[in-house]
């Protein structure tokens, strides 16, 4: 991580060659679990949808698992994208320990809920990451929805 004036960069060189299996993870997934790593230690004044990442350089080298090539498959990149956030998240966490939510932060939350005309019950899971809570000096801050997460609703029965 480097931070030159206003620009962060990101330099995943020197990472793993990509492995047989379908768990490497494509650049969108890669810049994403930096975006969230670093979102995880900013405070809400600056919104998800302004372009926060604009500012955030993140370079990976062709042929890594950080950017895997044919015939190296990602159909499952949610399993290393989640492991690349927390290990971006325990980096700024270094950086930045105060500020930083705790080690294991990228948990699903599931609520259960009662919804539409028949009150028919439900459950919406969405894995939401890289908040932390209220305190006495300052509001809770939103989450940012999980890159690698499905959003799904199941019928409860």
């Amino acid at each position: 991580v480097t931070i030159n004036g206003n620009r962060l960069s990101v330099d995943f060189a020197g990472s793993s060659k990509p492995v047989k299996d379908g768990i490497n993870t494509p650049l969108p997934f890669t810049k994403a679990s930096v975006y969230t790593a670093l979102r995880s230690v900013m405070k809400s004044e600056i919104p998800n949808c302004r372009g926060f990442e604009r500012a955030i350089v993140v370079a990976a080298p062709l042929g890594t698992a950080a950017i895997p090539c044919i015939p190296r498959p990602a159909a499952r990149a949610e399993l290393p994208a989640t492991e690349l956030s927390m290990r971006c998240s325990g980096h700024s966490r270094l950086r930045c320990p105060i500020a930083s939510p705790p080690t294991g932060w990228a948990d699903r939350a599931s609520r259960p809920s009662v919804a539409g005309i028949t009150a028919s019950p439900y459950v919406f899971t969405e894995t939401v990451m890289g908040t932390w809570g209220a305190g006495q000096s300052h509001d809770g801050q939103v989450g940012v929805p999980h890159m690698g997460a499905t959003r799904r609703m199941c019928r409860s029965r």
